[in-house]
């Protein structure tokens, strides 16, 4: 690899073509357990209402309503990595099952970037690639200047692979018959 190192022997974000496995940015910590708690909403809502009815000893479901979100984010967050070899983008996740999500670079036809407002404010992107299947590849809690990185990255891969498609006639020269 050339070009400056970190002297911690981290991988340089800005050399993301490396194929070293890296994971998403420890600040998504912040967004992601409100998301997972509105996608556990039907598993929590029932021991919210129970505890609040109940109370006393019922209470105590209040506890892991509370900290189950969290539990998950942070496992979603520790068992997700990914990376861009000479050929692919990888995303590996799962916590009981695992799957590794690839593609091949030639064929990345999108890659768009995309932040909610809390995103925004802590500087976060979610990144989704998409190779014209039918489904795109996301990568949620990236560091922008990293997302930005990777994007370039992807699509000047995507680009050198083959010929590129013009999309203003007038600039695609003599036409032979």
């Amino acid at each position: 690899m050339t070009g400056p190192q970190p002297a911690d022997g981290a991988p340089d974000p800005r050399r993301p073509e490396d194929g070293v496995w890296r994971r998403t940015s420890a600040r998504s910590l912040v967004v992601a357990p409100l998301r997972s708690a509105v996608d556990m909403l039907p598993a929590i809502l029932p021991m919210v209402l129970l505890a609040l009815n109940s109370g006393g000893v019922g209470a105590l479901l209040l506890v892991p309503a509370a900290v189950l979100p969290v539990v998950v984010a942070v496992l979603t967050w520790w068992m997700t990595s990914y990376r861009v070899t000479s050929e692919q983008f990888q995303v590996r996740r799962g916590v009981l099952r695992r799957t590794t999500l690839t593609a091949n670079l030639p064929r990345i036809r999108t890659v768009d970037l995309s932040a909610s407002l809390l995103r925004r404010l802590l500087r976060l992107v979610d990144l989704e690639v998409s190779t014209g299947a039918d489904h795109a590849i996301k990568l949620t809690g990236l560091l922008a200047a990293d997302a930005h990185a990777l994007r370039r990255t992807l699509l000047a891969h995507s680009a050198l692979a083959g010929p590129t498609s013009i999309a203003d006639p007038s600039q695609a020269g003599p036409v032979l018959e």
